[in-house]
């Protein structure tokens, strides 16, 4: 078995910074997973110590509420995706190599997700400071 057009193992976690030369999908990947790894030790961190995870500052309570927003919202853009729904039809690779990754539906719902982030940050933020609400 050849390992043709197979790429260069980039490391273990480091791997995942090395974003030269990718798309949005890529970096939208990569801070889907930074916030996966910082919701998960939010949580052990409330598990462990209930009573200081109340105390949260503001700043805090803004920044962990920004990235369970982005973390949702990508999630339901990669499900979506991962069960086929706005992947499209595939089409035949003729040389030279054209970027399809994000073709119609794709390039749309990363477009949706970018902005429903920005409208439900602003919502969040304006909320904890007391603005709104």
């Amino acid at each position: 078995m050849s390992n043709v057009g197979a790429r260069k193992s980039r490391g273990r976690v480091t791997g995942w910074l090395k974003i030269r030369g990718y798309s949005i999908e890529k970096v939208m990947y990569l801070v889907q997973r930074i916030s996966g790894l910082m919701i998960v030790g939010f949580l052990l961190w409330h598990l462990l110590d209930t009573n200081q995870a109340y105390l949260l500052i503001t700043e805090l309570q803004i920044l962990f509420g920004v990235i369970i927003i982005f973390h949702a919202l990508n999630g339901v853009r990669l499900v979506l995706a991962e069960y086929g729904f706005i992947v499209g039809k595939p089409i035949r690779a003729v040389y030279p190599y054209k970027f399809t990754t994000l073709r119609g539906l794709q390039r749309l719902s990363v477009a949706l997700v970018i902005v429903v982030f920005i409208i439900l940050t602003a919502i969040w933020i304006l909320n904890i400071v007391g603005v709104i609400g």
